[in-house]
């Protein structure tokens, strides 16, 4: 993979758009110089970013990532032409920032611009799909992971020295994201999880063993005996106590079967003898009976006879009735003959009164129906005045209120823009003073950098004594040792120093930004301003014009208007018509009022009529209901006296209603249904009891009750004993399933067992090596031996790095994959921390070399065919930096290019060809030297 072209915009501290082509240097080393500050390790975040959303050292991401200089309305993204395996690729990727954008009607507006990334394959199509995919898209097509690529490709300021002087447990975290060498921690863990998880089932076992004996059910009588001779002993008593309850039981039913067949015999007995006292008791009703059945036979003859005395009395009722309605009759048309002769005088008088005044209405209706068109003119006029009256006014009104509006809103942007201008020099103030502070942050750094690798000799020089061996030269005569000077810089100190300037370019950035938006609005407000004012002017005279036109049409409709008014009676067209239809409702009342006394005339001589006729016909109807009520009253007294009833007297207390006479015939015909029912029963129950005796089944109760009561206890023993032997039985046989698992539980502890120990290194007597570092051993020592080929060269043969032996790992704590150096002068073992600053940073790049190597076999033969380096060259004398430069020319080669970032002025004559960052106030720009 070798980059082609580099398009930064409005990127970290490049303004505008700056792009670098790659093209003219794509084998052999180049160098990237410029002022602390000027912008060189953007470019390499830049790359990084386009690729995988992430800047080269990890610790700002893309949205921090906006310029700082840049316009309101630039754009800010990053695009990467590159080459891989023959074919160009392209990605462009933006963070998400807002701009500002002048609309067409010239207002300002802040838009957000979210976070987009677009790949354009080789063919020129666009991958289709989202975000996600497409970042997975792109370490699909590279082979590398984001930590993969910035270990072998991007190795940012200050990361040599992190892998060599790293403990064990933080080198081992590197190993397992480049390696991806998880998935043997996955297998640790799973082993450990299986042995706790094994630990858990035995002592659920042995709980459950112990639960299950708890459970025994002993005899209470006997001595504590082993489980199955107590289960033995159980089942021999439940055999006893099931034949004594079984004995029990048969002598109960036996009792039963005799205290049944007695107690029938003296039910019979009982039944007996209340049968016959009932039996006298019916004997006792007979008079009452006989008195009960001749009443109802005189009920039944008064029947026939109340038949022919309603009859003669339905009919005197009618005589009587016809004799009142004539009479009614009578009276009735006297009283209609005197109201027929008053009505008919009524309306002939109201007839002539009418016709008189209709004659005089109708002539005032035609005059006011003539003066109609005029009222309509009076109306249209006097609504056109109001309109015009309207417009006036409210064009007063509506001026005044938006000119006060108005006034009052320039007063409020005046202030505004006022308070604006404060806020923009306070914002300018707060930006140079962060821009100053950023500055000296950054020299402050690379202060601290620098006179931290020069220090390294001094640190060891201090444990230097007379006699012992030199641990970087091996000599034990030491003349003229380095001083440690007084106030030695520590890494801590640098990792520090590197913080606080990426927090102050952060300050910096923000109060740039902030500036800009601020200047933006205040340049926003003074149009604000200059623009309403002039609309202001314009308003007034606008409306000044209208309100006079609309003031004079007014008084011009206001004149016409009365000129018409004065010619009419009546004040308007709604009043007249009114008017007119008040004398129309006038007539057509009196018309209808003449028809009603007409129509009520008419009526009343037609009942009248009415009236006669069914007079005549009620007289025919007396004479006829006259003959029949002489002949029903001699119907009845033949009929009385033919029934044998002594008096009329005696006839009607012989009648009985429906309901009592029903009752009676009840009674009687229930009373000889028990006699009947009685003497039946009687003699069934004399038949059943022949040859039979009472027996008294006391005594034979009280042995079924003893009898009774020995059953229970015995169901009670046998139910007690046979429950304790299920229960102790089921005990007996969950013990040995328990018993039987744990043996084979023991059995897969002891290999789970042993192999967790091995994976998580704690074998006792054994080295603390885990599976994972094991692994990672055997990847550590190919980086070393690739490392030490290019170390020889660089330290001219004096040491190379070694990995611990399994042998002298800790015991303790994991040393699995801690360095040492290797002395070939004096033959002997040091840690890395002895080296002087020049050997480590040596020591760390022929490290970082190494690991690229074998990153690079382990992702599959993957190729990036480039390498960036940040920094570290200023710690190296002349000898050593020519080394270090002729190692990476040879790594290089004829294919591969080689990027370095360093301010050190000796590089810029070693290496020819070189890309120069220069910073301005407006920005950042990156240019290739002539």
């Amino acid at each position: 993979m070798k980059p082609l072209k580099l398009t930064m915009s409005a990127f970290g501290s490049y303004a505008g758009k700056n792009v670098i082509d790659f093209t003219g240097q794509q084998q052999g080393i180049f160098l990237i110089t410029g002022d602390t500050g000027a912008g060189k390790t953007t470019i390499f975040d830049a790359i990084t970013y386009a690729l995988y959303n992430q800047t080269s050292g990890g610790e700002r991401n893309g949205n921090m990532m906006r310029s700082q200089y840049a316009q309101p309305e630039a754009e800010t993204y990053v695009e990467l032409e590159f080459l891989y395996r023959g074919q160009t690729y392209r990605v462009r990727r933006n963070p998400d920032y807002k701009i500002t954008k002048t609309l067409k009607n010239g207002k300002i507006r802040e838009q957000k611009v979210p976070h987009s990334v677009e790949l354009t394959l080789p063919d020129g199509t666009v991958f289709p799909e989202k975000k996600n995919a497409t970042d997975a898209k792109i370490i699909e097509i590279l082979g590398l992971t984001a930590d993969q690529f910035s270990q072998i490709v991007m190795i940012a300021q200050g990361d040599f020295l992190k892998l060599l002087y790293t403990k064990s447990d933080e080198r081992k975290m590197i190993f397992s994201k480049l390696f991806r060498t998880d998935i043997y921690w996955k297998i640790q863990e799973n082993l450990r999880r299986k042995s706790m998880e094994m630990d858990e089932r035995i002592q659920e076992n042995d709980r459950a063993f112990e639960q299950e004996k708890s459970r025994i059910i002993p005899l209470p009588e006997s001595e504590e005996l082993p489980l199955d001779e107590l289960v033995e002993r159980l089942r021999e008593r439940v055999k006893d106590a099931l034949k004594e309850q079984n004995l029990r039981r048969a002598n109960v039913e036996e009792l039963n079967k005799k205290i049944t067949k007695y107690e029938e015999i003296n039910k019979l007995f009982v039944s007996l003898e209340k049968i016959r006292r009932t039996g006298k008791e019916l004997e006792a009703r007979q008079a009452e009976s006989k008195e009960r059945r001749q009443q109802i036979e005189n009920a039944r003859k008064a029947d026939k006879v109340l038949v022919a005395e309603q009859q003669n009395l339905r009919q005197q009722q009618a005589v009587e009735q016809s004799a009142q309605a004539i009479a009614k009759m009578t009276e009735t048309l006297a009283d209609h003959q005197e109201m027929f002769e008053t009505l008919k005088t009524q309306l002939q008088e109201a007839e002539a009164k009418q016709k008189r005044e209709a004659a005089d209405t109708q002539k005032k209706m035609l005059a006011l129906e003539q003066s109609f068109p005029s009222y309509e003119a009076l109306q249209n006029a006097r609504s056109e005045e109001q309109q015009a009256k309207k417009v006036w006014e409210d064009l007063g009104k509506t001026s005044e209120e938006s000119f006060h509006k108005k006034e009052a809103g320039i007063a409020a942007l005046k202030e505004q823009q006022k308070q604006q201008e404060q806020v923009v020099e306070q914002t300018k103030k707060n930006w140079e003073q962060t821009s100053l502070s950023a500055s000296e942050s950054a020299k402050h750094y690379e202060h601290m950098y620098e006179a931290f690798l020069k220090e390294q000799a001094g640190i060891l020089a201090e444990n230097l004594s007379a006699g012992c061996p030199c641990p970087v030269c091996g000599s034990t005569v030491h003349p003229d040792p380095a001083k440690l000077s007084d106030h030695a810089v520590t890494e801590l100190e640098v990792e520090q120093a590197k913080k606080t300037r990426a927090a102050a370019e952060e300050k910096r950035d923000l109060a740039h930004a902030a500036f800009e938006t601020e200047k933006t609005e205040k340049q926003k407000l003074a149009q604000a301003v200059e623009k309403e004012e002039a609309d202001f002017v314009l308003a007034q005279t606008i409306a000044k014009q209208q309100r006079k036109e609309a003031e004079q049409n007014y008084v011009s409709l206001q004149k016409i208007a009365e000129q018409i008014r004065e010619k009419l009676v009546y004040p308007s067209l709604a009043e007249a018509k009114k008017q007119y239809a008040a004398m129309q409702k006038a007539l057509e009342a009196a018309e209808q009022e003449i028809a009603k006394k007409r129509q009520k005339v008419s009526e009343l001589a037609e009942a009248m009529n009415t009236l006669k006729g069914q007079k005549l016909a009620e007289e025919e109807n007396q004479k006829t209901a006259k003959k029949l009520a002489v002949k029903t009253e001699k119907e009845y007294a033949k009929l009385l006296e033919k029934s044998g009833f002594v008096s009329e007297e005696t006839y009607h207390l012989a009648i009985l209603p429906e309901r009592s006479r029903s009752k009676l015939e009840r009674e009687e015909k229930e009373y000889e249904s028990q006699c009947l029912r009685q003497q039946s029963e009687q003699k069934l129950l004399e038949k059943q009891v022949s040859g039979k005796t009472y027996t008294d089944t006391t005594e034979l109760n009280e042995q079924l009750k003893a009898e009774k009561q020995a059953l229970k206890e015995a169901e009670k023993t046998y139910m007690e004993l046979h429950t304790a032997y299920e229960n102790d039985r089921s005990v007996l046989q969950n013990c040995a399933v328990y018993l039987e698992k744990g043996k084979k539980l023991e059995s897969e502890d002891q290999v789970i067992k042993s192999l967790s120990k091995t994976a998580n290194g704690r074998l006792s007597g054994s080295a603390k090596i885990d599976f994972e570092t094991y692994i990672q051993r055997q990847y550590f020592k190919q980086i070393i031996h690739e490392a030490n080929k290019r170390l020889l060269t660089m330290s001219n043969h004096q040491f190379i790095l070694k990995l611990k032996e399994e042998a002298n790992t800790g015991r303790k704590t994991n040393e699995g994959l801690d360095l040492s150096v290797y002395s070939l002068v004096t033959d002997s073992e040091r840690d890395v921390k002895t080296l002087s600053g020049g050997e480590s940073f040596l020591a760390a790049l022929a490290m970082a070399l190494g690991l690229s190597d074998i990153v690079e076999r382990s992702a599959g033969a993957i190729h990036p065919d480039m390498m960036f380096i940040d920094e570290g060259f200023g710690s190296l004398d002349a000898q050593s930096r020519q080394q270090a430069i002729e190692v990476l020319g040879e790594l290089a080669g004829d294919s591969r290019m080689v990027g370095i970032i360093s301010h050190v002025t000796e590089l810029k004559e070693q290496i020819d060809r070189k890309l120069v960052v220069n910073r301005t106030d407006n920005g950042s720009r990156a240019v290739w030297a002539e």
